[in-house]
């Protein structure tokens, strides 16, 4: 089973990839529109630091297994894995903010 969640300010695209993702049979949540979502976040799943929001609507038939696969996919201590992403964020907001001095 494929999750995907995005979080897009751009209603035309958020709504190009929750297509593309169905018709590949990925679950997708379009945060910024809930009118595209296939899933709601409404539970957590902790491991170590990180936090991990998910959940079907009730009627879909993977409403049971979402939250199992999460706790079963991440490992129990993700504390590297969000410095590692902490540490990209900040590289790639110093890039960004270089590249818009520049422009």
């Amino acid at each position: 089973m494929i999750l995907l969640s995005t979080a897009i300010n751009d209603s035309v695209v958020s709504k190009q990839i929750v297509q593309d993702a169905k018709s590949k049979k990925i679950l997708v949540n379009a945060a910024v529109n809930l009118n595209y979502a296939i899933f709601y976040l409404s539970s957590v799943v902790k491991k170590g630091n990180l936090k991990i929001p998910s959940a079907l609507m009730e009627n879909h038939p993977h409403s049971k297994g979402v939250k199992e696969v999460l706790n079963e996919t991440f490992p129990d201590e993700s504390d590297d894995l969000l410095n590692k992403m902490q540490k990209h964020t900040q590289q790639n907001e110093r890039r960004l903010y270089r590249k818009s001095k520049t422009a």
